[in-house]
């Protein structure tokens, strides 16, 4: 949806002009009282200091007016749910914040200042920053939501289809991490899994190859020129492919979980599956 109300797919045609609002509640804490422009719209945050704060997502919807054999278009716009959700869905996976419509939702999740037994026990203790009572809206970081969403829209269709059905499943997992962490877990993983499956990944090298049969192989060729050795081992690659898991697990670990107690695990995919994205979200 966000990416088509960029005109990408619409025809030389008129187009319909509709602007949505959406109030989602946030831990954001924003000091400035001005709008942020984004190619999508706005984002215009509150000013209160005290308590949950709110986040009005002002987008513009873009329907054709003509149907393909000239007539008028019944459909002039939407509600704008589901536009308005995906950008905030994007805002939440960026720049690990909370964005949410549901007040009880976010008052549950989120940490009040003062509040030290949610900071220790809380879903605040399991992720690093997402449900912090304040997180503090940079300039740096408005920056990287811009070129973020610049990147997201500017994909192929497919891709970007992908990308945003795993973002979404993302942060919508991060929501259950107070009542089923291991539920929560398992979605995310799956989310970043899905990608490899969407995505058309490099080739694996010889270095990711199993390494005892690395090593008997390597073994075996030693006495080969270098020529040689490289033409065996190109062969051995392409009839003993690893599957694409594997790949995926001796590149990157999708959830790193230091063993560390005081250090909280923080989402992470393998930034060769959704370039340039995950380069922007990971960097």
């Amino acid at each position: 949806m966000l990416q088509i109300m960029q005109g990408m797919y619409f025809r030389e045609v008129p187009l319909t002009d509709t602007v949505h609002r959406g109030i989602y509640y946030t831990n954001l804490r924003v000091y400035r009282d001005q709008s942020l422009s984004f190619v999508f719209g706005r984002l215009l945050p509150s000013t209160t200091f005290q308590g949950l704060r709110t986040l009005t997502v002002e987008a513009k919807e873009r329907l054709e007016t003509l149907t393909l054999n000239g007539q008028q278009e019944v459909l002039a716009a939407t509600t704008g749910d589901q536009l308005l959700d995906e950008i905030a869905a994007v805002i939440a996976f960026c720049l690990n914040v909370t964005c949410v419509r549901d007040y009880d939702m976010a008052r549950r999740l989120i940490a009040t200042d003062d509040d030290t037994k949610m900071t220790r026990r809380g879903p605040t203790s399991l992720l690093r920053q997402t449900f912090d009572a304040a997180v503090v809206l940079a300039d740096a970081a408005v920056a990287d939501l811009d070129q973020f969403v610049q990147a997201l829209v500017a994909l192929e269709r497919k891709s970007y289809e992908a990308a945003i059905r795993a973002l979404r499943q993302v942060t919508d997992a991060t929501l259950l991490v107070d009542e089923d962490p291991a539920l929560a877990y398992t979605l995310i993983v799956a989310a970043l899994e899905s990608l490899s499956q969407a995505i058309e990944l490099p080739a694996a090298t010889w270095e990711e190859y199993d390494e005892p049969k690395r090593r008997r192989i390597d073994a075996a060729v030693e006495k080969l020129d270098s020529a040689a050795r490289d033409q065996v081992r190109a062969a051995v690659r392409s009839v003993r492919a690893q599957p694409r898991r594997a790949i995926l697990l001796s590149r990157r670990s999708s959830w790193s979980n230091s063993s560390d107690q005081g250090n909280r695990p923080t989402k992470r995919a393998p930034p060769s599956l959704c370039d340039p994205l995950a380069k922007r979200a990971y960097a």
